[in-house]
């Protein structure tokens, strides 16, 4: 059974992440999406305790979580507990560096 997120993906017109990455209502053929946390998801900030994680972004992460059927990681060198603090309970595969 597969979810239909695309009502939690941003808007076409929203210019956030997440646009144009599955039309909606269709199926995608990604397999794997795997993407680094700072310079890629986050902006690079003077100290790592200073990003600032835009308010789209977890969400974002959680709707490609249930449209790609888990198939999402998350590459960093930041411990786990804080990228948990920084993306919630994401629960999705982490590589750390």
């Amino acid at each position: 059974m597969t979810a239909d997120v695309s009502s939690e993906l941003p808007s076409q017109s929203a210019g956030t992440p997440g646009d144009n990455i599955v039309p909606s209502g269709q199926r995608s053929n990604i397999r794997l999406v795997a993407v680094d946390l700072d310079g890629t998801l986050l902006d690079i900030a003077p100290t790592p305790s200073s990003v600032i994680v835009p308010p789209d972004v977890p969400r974002v992460l959680r709707a490609l979580r249930l449209l790609l059927d888990d198939a999402i990681a998350i590459v960093t060198g930041r411990p786990i507990e804080m990228i948990d603090a920084l993306l919630g309970e994401l629960r999705t595969q982490i590589a750390q560096k």
